[in-house]
């Protein structure tokens, strides 16, 4: 087995990246569900990371970097397969395979398809936070700006999503289907 050898700047990135590792990878987790897998996401833009955190000057800023890649990765991607937030067959066996209910499989379908509506900084905030398990203080840092502008989009994105989800009919509340979407990312 060949030894993997770490530079001193190497080192430096996972010292920083240990504490926010399970974040970023639930952050990823929720953002490459039906356009590639997390590991792969997440590895690419740990790779761009690596490669430029000399560079980074405020490294408390690390993990709104990271997500700023994986942003700009999932773009890149979609203008290459021309994606227009559709939902296809291979994402619903991942979701069924995961939850083993195909009504809750449905449910959580209904649910993506309704969050690719919302405006992105609103997508963003309700992924990072619902999802993601961040602090309305740490999307402000993310999203660069306030506390308050987070929540205001935070509550746009919950009533559009309520208006959404209703129609439907399902018995499932909006916090139900996010707490399943969450607990299937892991």
């Amino acid at each position: 087995m060949q030894e993997i050898k770490t530079t001193p700047s190497s080192q430096a990135f996972l010292e920083w990246y240990e504490p926010i590792h399970a974040s970023f990878i639930r952050y990823c987790s929720s953002k490459s569900l039906d356009l590639m897998p997390t590991e792969d996401l997440a590895q690419e833009a740990i790779l761009v990371t690596l490669s430029a955190f000399d560079r980074i000057r405020d490294k408390n800023k690390l993990l709104s970097y990271m997500i700023g890649i994986v942003n700009n990765i999932i773009k890149n991607h979609l203008r290459q397969k021309k994606f227009r937030a559709t939902w296809n067959e291979q994402t619903m066996a991942t979701i069924a395979a995961k939850v083993n209910d195909p009504e809750i499989a449905l449910d959580i379908q209904y649910l993506y398809q309704c969050i690719h509506k919302l405006k992105d900084k609103e997508k963003e905030a309700i992924l990072l936070f619902e999802i993601s398990g961040f602090s309305i203080k740490e999307i402000s840092v993310i999203q660069q700006s306030s506390s308050a502008a987070v929540k205001t989009r935070l509550h746009r994105a919950r009533k559009t999503l309520k208006e959404l989800v209703a129609k439907d009919k399902s018995p499932r509340s909006l916090s139900e289907r996010l707490a399943v979407y969450a607990s299937i990312l892991f």
